[in-house]
Parts: structure tokens; C-alpha cells; sequence
């Protein structure tokens, strides 16, 4: 808890997103954390980052994901509705959403 509460004070993140699944027919559970760290704009239009942690990520349809350059000027080329996900380490990602 105590390591927890200090990555989240690093990240300016007061708010952590859980979604935990259980299925019957498997002993297995599956558990992704979307903490967000940035966001600006209003309800239907404007930017957000998050750290993210999900297993399943890479296996999920229509998801983008890119191994190299930057969130920022990735979206600033394109400046249309993107979500778009940089891998970190492991099972762990920086997701970018932006929409106009």
C-alpha cells in the first residue's frame, strides 16, 4: 500500500481504475489499472494520458499500439480522434486519447 500510494503522489494520479474479471470455468482472474495523470479539455473534446496495466492489451482487436516515437507529435500529425498505447515495461503502457 505504502508503494502504491507513493508511485500514485509521484504521478499527480488520485484516482486508480480497476477492472477485475473472474471466470468460472479457469482458476485465472484478469486485472488491468488505468491510472490517469494528465487531462485536459472538456467532456466530449480534449487529451488524457494514463498509466496503464494490461495483460490482454496486445491481444485485443483495433487496439494501436507503437514501440517508437512520440505520443505527443503522433497525435499533433494526425489531430483527429486517437487512442494510442506506448509500451513501457512488461505488461505496462502510457495510452494516449484524444478527441475533437
Amino acid at each position: 500500500r505504502i508503494l502504491l500510494d507513493s508511485l500514485l503522489s509521484e504521478i499527480g494520479c488520485g484516482l486508480v481504475l480497476v477492472d477485475r474479471r473472474e471466470w468460472e470455468t479457469a482458476d485465472s482472474v484478469y486485472v488491468s489499472l488505468v491510472m490517469p495523470y494528465y487531462s485536459h479539455g472538456i467532456v466530449d473534446a480534449g487529451t488524457s494520458k494514463s498509466f496503464v496495466y494490461d495483460p490482454g492489451l496486445r491481444s485485443r482487436r483495433n487496439i494501436r499500439i507503437t514501440e517508437h516515437g512520440d505520443l505527443n507529435e503522433i497525435y499533433r500529425r494526425t489531430y483527429n480522434d486517437t487512442t494510442l498505447y506506448k509500451p513501457i515495461k512488461g505488461n505496462w503502457y502510457i495510452e494516449l486519447d484524444h478527441s475533437i
